[in-house]
């Protein structure tokens, strides 16, 4: 069984490899791709650190960010039980208390996405993470590569 085990985490390994090679090409493409025109801007990245407590979820910075960014969100776990955090369609493994991964996730949509943060014994959080319109600070209709 803990043969098992091992090779469960390897395979997982993989392919969280692969998905993060993945969305670099697919981020990379279009900026190859709009680097050749002087009206767009390359696709940005937002870090946040995101620590889990037995009373909740602290953000930092704010949990906002622009439409066509990408967020990149360094979860670490300060509660005393296992928590999996999870926004949008990405969520952590069962982090250990002091454990810590980190997850990627692009936003092509305004709007609140839901965040959260949960223990198999103990209290669940839920709350949002705000994607706002991009602030077209050159004048054109291009907005981080979105089109919006």
């Amino acid at each position: 069984m803990e043969r098992f085990r091992t090779r469960a985490r390897r395979l997982d390994g993989r392919l969280v490899a692969g998905v993060v090679c993945a969305l670099a090409a697919a981020i990379a493409v279009p900026t190859l791709v709009a680097s050749g025109s002087a009206t767009t801007s390359p696709t940005n990245f937002k870090i946040f650190k995101v620590r889990l407590t037995d009373r909740g979820v602290v953000f930092k910075p704010k949990a906002q960010l622009e439409v066509g960014e990408v967020g990149l969100f360094r979860v670490t776990n300060a509660s005393r039980t296992r928590r999996v955090f999870a926004v949008s369609t990405r969520s952590t493994h069962p982090l250990k208390t002091r454990g810590n991964e980190s997850l990627y996730e692009i936003f092509p949509q305004t709007g609140k996405v839901t965040w959260t943060s949960h223990a198999a014994k103990g209290r669940s959080f839920k709350g949002f993470l705000r994607v706002v319109p991009c602030q077209n600070v050159n004048g054109t209709s291009l907005c981080n590569g979105t089109g919006d």
